[in-house]
């Protein structure tokens, strides 16, 4: 008999599956005694639900009429009022006839999913993610909502949320999906959508093909360090006292009965990295390798399947398990259909549509019909305001957006408070957020900033008006704060005060953009604030500064976007000439024309680069180590980088395949073998890195001893799992699956281990290879399943 779990089957019956559930719950039970060859009964001591027995009937056709077990029943149930029966899902049809017939003996008959799905409160969780309990209303809101675009390698466009609903969502595409998108770009909107079609398919679904439960959790909230446990406990304690334990709660996973909806990854990635890192990776691990997890970030933190495995630190997790969807920026099709729902039913004599649009239309830069938290601003206040197409253009869209707000704000809350006043406060706000990293401020707390922004004794004793700022909200958390409304605002009144410090030369924001990477955000808004001056004096620090001035650099030109002839945007000579010697590692590229720019030794590890010409670029020395180029035009020259691993146009090469790619001339290789051999050779260097940990010299030429466990971290070699060469992953899943390796238990120190096999054979060719060098049928066999042997 089978559990049904989207198009997946788990061979296991409905008795191992009951039995295995209870024991993670840490129920007293007894073995499930065999009533009858297709009734078992399993008896426990739960006083908490007052159920102590559960009659699992389970015929070998769930097609067959079920038989009369009313008299089978009556001797074995001792109390009905503590008893349910438990049936496949498969026979979920039946269950109105079975309950009529033992009536009486039971206390109720359900499917397994059903009687699982119980303990996660499904209509309690369903209620919130269709918004029928009033939570997170304007996001779940699908009435202005407009189906994004995506670009998902190998399958181009698509629309994100139909493909999410039917692939990641019913297991048809791989288990572990990211959505990215810069800020505002409608990620959390996608997500909540998402979410509710889920929920409402769940509602809906028959009880023998019920789908996985979604799990909605607001990733951004927990920005500080969390666990696995701590997150999924939190969020089922929002629907009642929670009673299903960590282990239960995995073992539901293992059933495929649960989805994860992580949302606002990035939140916590830029407050705390190391932190985000590691719940992310504890996230993923301990839900297990039947878990689907669909993951939210800024583009800026991850570009590909391969980034998102470096940031995982679980070997056993392959890039084909990860789908990257890329959403894309609304064009001008979908801004004048999201103004269509938002204003179709404005009265004619406003004209309100017809303005908007074609303020949309004029939009040149698309700085609002791109980024769908603009449209949504633009759309609030066009209904009721008159504007001038001219002024749009003369201010740009995002800065009439903020202005019309602050005229906004002098009328909704009776204050005088000048533009001036309002930019200075929320500036003072925000660059305080970007110095700490602090969550938000109290109330009272924000009468330092409207004193700082305003002169006037009289006006500043209405400054609880400016605590109630349009940018600003009290967050939901545990102890509740007043922050910027949207990261999207934060950014952007971050940016316009670190470029009016920089143009004043004030320390604190010397400080800021040269001890830290800043947010795209930050640096685009910057960008278009900075004068020549002030742009020449930070190119003049250069020299004595780290690279994270470099980087913030970089990133403040490329926002400037200048597109030559052939579409992509120039880096600028006096940058050009900087990068040597670098550390720009993370950093995203597209469609850069770097001509004859100078990397020589700069590192240029986790790097994406598309569209792009470095056609003219110097690559000696150059670090290139999970590094993503996609539609690029690239020089011979990077031969002569040190390569780890690339990817070019979705093909993965490693050092000497790249070189061998380059180098314009066919390695020197023996007769009767091949070039792929040098990558095999290479591998086997590193497999023998991996493999002498286990083997110690003792006293004697041919004494060793074996180390039977390592830790994981020693294996792989590194704490970060960044740093983790993607050719020792491939190896370790190679070891695994010929049995030269299998995870341990944790040590002492609570970190997983790795063991060697205590197969006498597969351990003597681990000593043969370690010592002399020799490869034996194990070692091959490893290096196979890596890069097939080639020749003769």
């Amino acid at each position: 008999m089978s559990i049904t779990v989207a198009d997946r089957r788990i061979r296991m019956s409905v008795v191992e599956i009951l039995d295995g559930f209870l024991k993670a719950q840490r129920v007293d039970m007894r073995s499930a005694v065999q009533v009858d060859e297709d009734v078992h009964l399993v008896t426990s001591n739960d006083d908490y639900t007052l159920v102590n027995a559960y009659v699992v009937f389970e015929p070998p056709s769930p097609s067959t009429e079920p038989r009369d077990l009313r008299d089978l029943l009556s001797e074995a149930i001792a109390d009905p009022s503590r008893t349910d029966m438990i049936v496949p899902d498969a026979m979920a049809g039946w269950v109105p006839r079975i309950g009529g017939a033992v009536r009486g003996l039971v206390r109720r008959v359900v499917t397994i999913s059903e009687f699982l799905d119980g303990f996660l409160r499904p209509d309690s969780v369903c209620d919130e993610l269709t918004g029928a309990s009033g939570r997170n209303a304007e996001l779940l809101n699908s009435e202005d909502f407009v189906e994004q675009r995506a670009q998902v390698p190998g399958l181009g466009r698509i629309e994100a949320t139909a493909h999410l609903f039917n692939g990641w969502a019913k297991g048809n595409t791989p288990r572990l999906c990211i959505v990215l998108a810069p800020a505002g770009h409608g990620k959390s909107k996608i997500t909540h959508i998402l979410a509710k079609r889920i929920a409402t398919y769940y509602q809906q679904a028959d009880g023998a093909m019920r789908p996985p439960l979604p799990i909605l959790i607001s990733f951004g909230q927990y920005r500080r360090s969390t666990s696995f446990a701590g997150l999924i406990l939190e969020a089922l304690d929002r629907f009642g006292n929670n009673r299903l334990t960590i282990e239960a709660f995995q073992f539901l996973i293992s059933l495929g009965r649960v989805l994860f909806i992580l949302d606002g990854y990035d939140e916590m990635v830029e407050a705390n990295p190391e932190t985000a890192r590691d719940n992310i990776t504890n996230f993923v691990q301990q839900a297990g390798p039947e878990s689907r997890i669909l993951l939210t970030s800024r583009s800026t933190f991850y570009r590909t399947a391969s980034d998102v495995v470096g940031q995982v630190g679980d070997p056993l997790l392959p890039e084909s398990d990860v789908e990257v969807i890329d959403l894309l920026p609304f064009d001008r099709t979908q801004a004048r259909e999201y103004l269509k729902k938002r204003l179709g039913e404005a009265p004619d004599r406003s004209r309100a549509l017809e303005r908007a649009q074609a303020v949309v239309d004029n939009d040149t830069n698309l700085e609002i019909l791109g980024s769908p938290i603009f449209l949504v601003e633009f759309a609030n206040q066009v209904a009721s305001e008159q504007f001038s197409i001219s002024d749009i253009r003369r201010l740009g869209s995002l800065q009439f957006l903020v202005g019309r707000a602050f005229q906004r704000e002098r009328k909704r809350q009776a204050h005088d408070f000048t533009d001036e006043q309002q930019q200075t406060f929320l500036e003072g706000i925000a660059f305080d957020l970007l110095q700490t990293g602090g969550p938000g401020y109290s109330r009272d707390d924000l009468a330092v900033f409207a004193a700082e922004a305003v002169d006037d004794e009289v006006a500043r004793a209405d400054w609880e008006k400016l605590a109630s700022h349009h940018f600003l909200q009290e967050s939901q958390g545990r102890t509740a704060v007043v922050t910027m409304r949207h990261q999207v605002w934060r950014d952007y009144f971050q940016g316009c005060a670190l470029a009016r410090l920089l143009r004043a030369r004030q320390k604190n924001a010397d400080e800021v953009i040269t001890s830290r990477d800043l947010p795209e955000g930050v640096l685009r808004s910057a960008a278009g604030l900075l004068d020549e001056a002030t742009r020449s004096w930070l190119l003049e620090r250069v020299p004595e500064n780290g690279d994270k001035l470099v980087r913030n650099l970089v990133q403040m030109w490329l926002s400037r976007r200048e597109p030559e002839a052939t579409g992509r945007t120039a880096l600028p000579a006096e940058l050009r000439g900087i990068l040597a010697g670098r550390d720009l590692s993370g950093r995203s590229f597209t469609s850069v024309a770097f001509h004859d720019t100078d990397l020589r030794g700069a590192n240029l590890a986790d790097c994406y680069f598309e569209d792009c010409d470095l056609s003219g670029v110097r690559f000696d020395e150059t670090v290139l180590d999970r590094t993503t180029l996609r539609g690029c035009t690239v020089s011979p020259g990077i031969a002569a980088a040190i390569v780890a691993s690339v990817t070019i146009d979705d093909e993965q090469l490693f050092g000497p395949q790249l070189r061998d790619r380059f180098a314009g001339q066919p390695s020197a290789t023996p007769e009767g073998s091949s070039r792929s051999d040098d990558f095999r050779e290479w591998a086997a260097e590193v497999l023998y890195g991996r493999l002498s940990k286990f083997v110690k010299s003792k006293m004697g030429e041919n004494n060793v001893a074996i180390d039977d466990a390592i830790s994981w971290t020693a294996f792989m070699g590194g704490t970060d799992p960044r740093r983790r060469d993607f050719v020792v992953r491939r190896l370790y899943r190679g070891l695994r699956a010929e049995g030269v390796l299998y995870e341990g238990r944790t040590n002492s120190s609570g970190r997983p281990t790795v063991c060697l096999s205590d197969d006498t054979d597969v351990q003597a060719d681990v000593v043969a290879f370690v010592r002399n060098g020799t490869r034996g049928p194990v070692i091959e066999g490893v290096l196979d399943r890596l890069l097939p042997r080639t020749g003769s």
